[in-house]
């Protein structure tokens, strides 16, 4: 109900709370408007009475859009706060494409990691530029092992 008040167009998929730092109530949405441009995760922060936007982040890429998504809050820099894990499935023919987006609402920064066949029958693996630096290393290796658990580890 929180997410959904938020929304003007298109429907809010899926929602839960967060414990984030500052804040302490949070509320992470993914939001289905394709009308609009996709679908977005957007995290909402309790202040007062009121809940407010304080993140966003398109989870449908180029090249990848109308896929099925997920999300959960797990924790996954030993902080003590949660951090949101989307994970887009292409339910397009038997492509097993998928792209994993992790959102800290701590740092305000997205993590991007997606996996696509390619025309040889290998996977193709992109990430976003900002998951390969130092202080990334755990959402990195987070985002490489949810990629693992769903595909054979060999690509990976």
């Amino acid at each position: 109900r929180i997410a959904s008040a938020v929304s003007r167009t298109g429907r809010v998929a899926d929602a839960r709370f967060l414990r984030v730092a500052g804040a302490g109530r949070a509320v992470a949405a993914i939001h289905d408007d394709g009308a609009a441009g996709g679908t977005h995760l957007f995290v909402l922060e309790g202040r007062g009475e009121r809940f407010r936007v304080t993140g966003r982040s398109a989870l449908d890429a180029d090249g990848f859009r109308d896929a099925r998504w997920t999300q959960e809050a797990v924790d996954l820099d030993s902080d003590g706060y949660h951090e949101v894990l989307c994970t887009g499935v292409l339910a397009r023919g038997t492509t097993d494409a998928r792209r994993y987006v992790l959102y800290s609402p701590r740092t305000r920064q997205t993590y991007t990691l997606s996996v696509a066949p390619n025309t040889r029958g290998a996977r193709q693996i992109k990430w976003s530029p900002n998951a390969l630096t130092r202080a990334a290393h755990p959402f990195r290796a987070a985002l490489q092992h949810r990629a693992s658990m769903a595909l054979p580890s060999r690509i990976l």
